[in-house]
């Protein structure tokens, strides 16, 4: 089996606690049936706060994250999720400590479940 690549959304690079167009970064991992393995921070543009969203502004967020399969935030809105969800990417809101989601991921196949690709 194949790694599947997470990006995990956070402001202190221990926990997921940002907002997806909030973070100013991801951190992405691939994980195996059994571990974890980081690979990088990857920086994005933070959203303008009160600007509505649209499809467009998510469009450089989407190439950074473009090799994932999945992306962990504190929260997201429908039409983020509804962008990523169009290329091939699940959102997950689960805030909280990255290591223990990670390792939940792992336990509970929560990728393989939700038909992630290999």
């Amino acid at each position: 089996m194949m790694a599947h690549r997470v990006a995990l959304a956070t402001g202190d690079g221990f926990s997921v606690n940002k907002h997806f167009r909030q973070a100013d970064e991801f951190q992405v991992f691939d994980i195996d049936q059994k571990t974890y393995r980081f690979i990088e921070v990857r920086r994005v543009p933070v959203q303008t706060p009160g600007k509505k969203h649209d499809e467009g502004s998510f469009e450089e967020v989407l190439t950074v994250l473009s090799d994932c399969e999945a992306v962990f935030v504190a929260k997201i809105g429908p039409v983020a999720s509804q962008c990523l969800a169009q290329q091939g990417i699940r959102a997950f809101e689960v805030p909280g400590a990255i290591d223990r989601i990670l390792q939940n991921v792992i336990d509970r196949k929560v990728l393989d479940r939700f038909g992630m690709k290999e």
